[in-house]
């Protein structure tokens, strides 16, 4: 948590051995390790175009539908607490804009959204905006 303190981010990690090179089972993994989430409150729904980071590591996001779990359980070394925001604020095109931000000693352009108080920006907002641009896209409403 040490190079992206405070920043609001999705669960996830590198493939390790048990994942058997599977996106799909890192993710489910990480969640669980990261936030006490069970795979047995998953359903993943697919997967998103792979991205690079600043730090040139490449992410593949997984969308999945989620039931939370009674209690969060986290792991407090990588996550200081959950926000769990509606679905309804990133599928909606005009919540998105691009910034200019300060980020280790630079300036960065990159994505942003803002929700409750909660800005999300850089990957995190990047990521959910391929998913807004898939879903309307897509959408037949």
């Amino acid at each position: 948590m040490n190079n992206h303190a405070s920043e609001i981010c999705l669960p996830g990690g590198v493939l390790e051995c048990i994942d058997h090179d599977s996106h799909t089972n890192a993710a489910l993994r990480e969640a669980n390790e990261e936030i006490g989430l069970p795979k047995e409150n998953v359903q993943v729904m697919g997967v998103l175009e792979s991205c690079t980071t600043s730090q040139h590591i490449e992410v593949t996001p997984i969308v999945a539908i989620v039931r939370p779990p009674t209690e969060w359980i986290l792991q407090t070394h990588e996550v200081e607490e959950v926000v769990e925001l509606p679905l309804s604020t990133f599928l909606e095109a005009r919540n998105y804009r691009h910034i200019s931000k300060p980020y280790f000693g630079r300036e960065v352009n990159t994505v942003s959204l803002t929700c409750n108080s909660c800005e999300i920006w850089g990957l995190t907002a990047k990521i959910m905006m391929q998913l807004q641009q898939l879903v309307n896209r897509d959408s037949s409403y």
